[in-house]
């Protein structure tokens, strides 16, 4: 294709957005998966089988009928406090 044929796709049927999000997602689970693998760049803890997630895991989701889907999950005051001893201490180690 030419540039001038795909200058009128892009205004039938525009690409940016959608292809922006994806890129963004796809880093964003580049990074996590990095950090459960425990890359030594990121001073992760290593584990012997985590959960990896896939790009489709951190993209938007703008048309979401459902509203299950519209809303995020709720945590308790546990769960934000757990998470937040849990990086207190990681941060806190004595380096060797």
């Amino acid at each position: 294709m030419q540039l001038a044929e795909w200058e009128v796709y892009n205004r039938i049927n525009p690409i940016g957005t959608k292809r922006i999000d994806y890129l963004f997602a796809a880093m964003c689970s580049v990074i996590t998966n990095n950090i459960k693998a425990g890359v030594a760049a990121f001073g992760g803890k290593k584990s012997k089988k985590p959960k990896m997630t896939r790009p489709e895991d951190f993209l938007p989701m703008w048309d979401a009928g459902n509203k299950e889907q519209r809303e995020p999950k709720k945590q308790s005051v546990e769960q934000m406090k757990r998470i937040l001893m849990g990086i207190a201490s990681s941060q806190n180690r004595k380096k060797k």
